[in-house]
């Protein structure tokens, strides 16, 4: 299912957006002009009174769900924001306490954020973006990560000034694998397949259901179901375009820690002036 959604996100937004629409213009319409064509309006209105006081049921069970997804979807979204703007504020301590320790060291540790930085923003987006996630426990960005982990518990601080930002240091550097490793984790579909199932299947039924009623004017009633079936594929996409928070024309930009990338490699360059 990952798939299919994958391949929907990854399509243009205005595309995707166009071509799901039509679709759920045309699948209702065609089967409500052959049914018109093969029964009657005064046999099949019979149906109206009862049909309504069930369908009215049948849509605030399907609403609740959809509203239920929605929220859940747009939850997780907001998690994924938050997970990088964290992540981005571990990055900016780490560099920070790390400002406060001696040379080499420092320069060595510095170097080695930023470039561990830089490639979470040119390597690991695209691959989270791909859906590749389990690629990046080999990338570029974890080699340089690892170089940074060596870097900070192989250093040896020598006085207690060093020895109070050390400590900082090696807190600021658990949280940014942490962080990292929650973020790779939320960049695959959040949502179960069995809700997805459930979606599909409620928004078929309850287009399907207004088939059961008759307009006296068929150009009206295909209207109005093409309008209802419209809203729902539209809900629908919603929450497709949110379930890969890293993926698509609304993933979760990466603005953050590039921010944090060009805030401390300025600060050093003023320092190393």
């Amino acid at each position: 299912m990952e798939n299919v959604i994958r391949y929907i996100v990854e399509m243009s937004q205005w595309k995707a957006g166009f071509l799901i629409c039509m679709f759920s213009i045309i699948w209702p319409s065609l089967i409500i002009y052959a049914l018109r064509r093969h029964i009657p309006h005064e046999k099949h209105k019979l149906n109206n009174e009862v049909g309504g006081f069930i369908y009215a049921v049948l849509g605030v069970a399907y609403a609740v769900i959809l509203a239920f997804v929605v929220l859940v979807d747009y939850e997780n979204y907001n998690k994924a924001e938050d997970i990088v703007f964290s992540e981005a504020n571990a990055i900016n301590n780490f560099c920070r306490d790390a400002s406060m320790l001696d040379e080499p060291f420092k320069g060595e540790v510095l170097r080695e954020a930023i470039i561990y930085a830089k490639l979470v923003v040119q390597d690991e987006w695209k691959i989270m973006n791909s859906g590749r996630h389990k690629e990046a426990g080999n990338g570029e960005a974890y080699t340089a990560l690892r170089r940074l982990k060596t870097l900070v518990f192989n250093y040896s601080h020598k006085t207690e000034r060093e020895k109070e930002f050390y400590t900082l240091l090696v807190g600021d550097f658990r949280k940014m694998r942490e962080l990292r490793a929650d973020r790779l984790m939320m960049s695959t579909s959040t949502l179960p397949g069995i809700l997805y199932f459930v979606i599909l299947v409620g928004y078929v039924l309850t287009v399907s259901y207004t088939f059961f009623f008759s307009s006296l004017s068929v150009k009206a009633q295909i209207t109005m179901t093409s309008m209802l079936s419209m809203v729902l594929a539209l809900v629908i996409f919603l929450i497709i375009e949110m379930d890969l928070p890293y993926s698509g024309s609304t993933a979760v930009s990466p603005e953050s820690i590039e921010f944090v990338i060009e805030s401390v490699t300025a600060d050093e360059f003023e320092q190393g002036i």
